[in-house]
């Protein structure tokens, strides 16, 4: 992912599977985008909205 991007997104408080919501149900169907979007969603409520993967 590019850097500025990731900053841009981090401004207006856009999720990189919320930018893609069109693309990824186009591809993999609104019920798994909807999977998706609760995964993300409970992933953050349990370790918090600053949290980063490990590269």
């Amino acid at each position: 992912m590019c850097k500025p991007a990731e900053q841009l997104g981090r401004k207006l408080g856009v999720r990189l599977y919320q930018f893609l919501e069109g693309p990824l149900t186009a591809h993999f169907g609104k019920e798994w985008y909807d999977e998706l979007k609760l995964a993300c969603e409970a992933y953050l409520e349990e370790y918090g909205e600053d949290t980063q993967l490990q590269k």
